[in-house]
């Protein structure tokens, strides 16, 4: 039996709506004391059996001593419903596991690390991650920091600076220093090309103007130009053979390894399909996402959410 006022379903012998408490028209008989004890809210007066929620018997209509304070939200009838309250407990079962997988620059898998602190730091002696063997990494080198499931990548003043491997082709602009094998090269304006070139005084460039040109320049480590590359000519192919930008000797180019394209707003990187990439010095802290790679001396360090190999 439906009750009209509540839509809460009674049992068809019910007087009294077991939701609400409305009488029921064409309900006579009574349930006999004690043939529901157990089942719910017991009647005490008869022994029916009601809703949680009830406030008065569906059988006998007498008031329920268990029924709950009308004000206060009617409590779930089982454990399935009711919600979880949150807390540190519940927060970390559900955290993102952060894991840096170390390689060498070939690719090959060295190790991996866990990012468990707050701030993990990578140096040759000092630090949570260190590998005292690499002589081109620094004794303080880079920091990953993780916080509110992110991680953010900073440099920390290092000798050789912490590169992000590059994923897809790259807008240059000038100072962006790239690794591309084992050559660190640097974009820099014209030389020499300021005048009638539309831009201003100190090379800053006009609004409405993108980089159209520019020159890789052959650095150290401490930015001293060791050889100049005028880019003037697209592609303009950087590899070991026989291209534009070249560098025969150096085995950690690919024949053809990377070439600057020329776009509608500006110039480009883009990778050739080499083994080992190319990467951009980072000049700020940069937030790392699932599958980025990181170089820090001749470590590459990949971002990675799976579960650890075994």
């Amino acid at each position: 039996m439906t009750c009209p006022q509540c839509n809460t379903s009674n049992q068809a012998d019910a007087r009294f709506c077991r939701g609400c408490g409305s009488a029921l028209a064409g309900a006579s008989r009574q349930v006999s004391a004690g043939g529901n004890q157990g089942l719910g809210n017991v009647c005490s007066q008869c022994g029916a059996s009601n809703l949680r929620s009830a406030q008065k018997c569906s059988n006998c209509g007498a008031s329920l001593q268990n029924a709950p304070d009308p004000e206060t939200p009617a409590q779930k009838d089982s454990d399935a419903d009711r919600t979880v309250a949150y807390s540190s407990e519940a927060a970390d079962s559900q955290a993102v596991v952060f894991r840096l997988i170390r390689k060498n620059l070939d690719g090959v898998v060295q190790d991996e690390h866990t990012l468990e602190e707050a701030e993990t730091v990578i140096g040759r002696t000092e630090g949570n991650l260190t590998c005292p063997s690499d002589v081109k990494m620094s004794r303080r080198h880079a920091r990953v920091l993780h916080s509110d499931g992110r991680l953010l990548l900073s440099d920390m003043k290092s000798t050789n600076g912490t590169y992000l491997r590059l994923r897809t082709s790259h807008k240059l602009c000038w100072g962006d220093i790239i690794l591309a094998g084992n050559e660190m090269l640097r974009f820099d304006e014209p030389s020499g090309a300021l005048a009638g070139s539309g831009q201003a005084a100190d090379a800053t460039l006009l609004f409405g103007q993108e980089v159209s040109g520019g020159e890789f320049n052959l650095v150290d480590a401490h930015g001293q130009v060791l050889r100049t590359f005028p880019l003037e000519d697209f592609p303009a192919v950087i590899g070991r053979g026989q291209v534009e930008i070249s560098f025969p000797n150096d085995t950690g180019l690919a024949e053809r390894h990377a070439q600057v394209m020329q776009r509608g707003d500006g110039l480009y990187l883009e990778d050739l399909g080499s083994s080992r990439g190319n990467f951009l010095r980072i000049q700020k802290e940069i937030e790392l996402k699932e599958g980025d790679q990181f170089l820090v001396g001749e470590q590459v360090f990949e971002i990675s959410t799976g579960e650890p190999n075994r």
